[in-house]
């Protein structure tokens, strides 16, 4: 299993993280014929859980993620689908996270909502919507593209205060 590994911030932290080179999660719950069709390789060879390095991604199965390993036919069918969610599969110390294309961006006050958003327009990143602190946006890469490298390329900008990559994890248990 290739590794590439990233970095990202989270609460004022960073933490390191690997991305499992190759390897999708896969939801389509809308869509039972797709459905069926990852479960039984139909979009490429599925890893059992089980075969990822951390338990967390039983936890993921468990919730209708299928592993999988597209070819480049099969991610650009995919992500062409609608109601189909498809995840880069990252390993963090914290076990097996999904990247979902989400961040949220902050830029510094002195910047206008306009330049924000051709900013963020110009980086390919589409806004969600606006969030809670001045200058705060939810935002999303393109289906299949890494918020890791969104977040990198925007760090370059002196204007924005941080990105910080939006992950799926697993609960622990309670």
């Amino acid at each position: 299993m290739a590794l590439i590994d990233r970095s990202y911030s989270t609460g004022g932290r960073s933490i390191r993280a690997q991305e499992l080179s190759g390897i999708f999660a896969a939801q389509a719950h809308d869509h039972p014929g797709v459905a069926a069709d990852l479960a039984t390789g139909g979009y490429g060879p599925v890893i059992a859980p089980t075969d990822l390095p951390s338990g967390t991604a039983e936890a993921l199965g468990r919730a209708g993620w299928t592993f999988i390993r597209p070819d480049a036919a099969d991610l650009q069918t995919l992500t062409g689908k609608p109601g189909v969610n498809l995840c880069r599969v990252i390993l963090t110390d914290d076990g097996v996270c999904l990247d979902n294309g989400g961040l949220c961006v902050r830029f510094a006050e002195s910047t206008s909502g306009a330049e924000c958003r051709a900013a963020l327009a110009g980086a390919g990143l589409e806004v969600v919507r606006p969030l809670f602190l001045p200058n705060l946006f939810k935002v999303r890469t393109s289906p299949g593209d890494s918020a890791f490298a969104a977040a990198a390329m925007l760090a370059r900008d002196p204007r924005v205060l941080y990105a910080e990559v939006d992950l799926i994890a697993p609960l622990g248990p309670r």
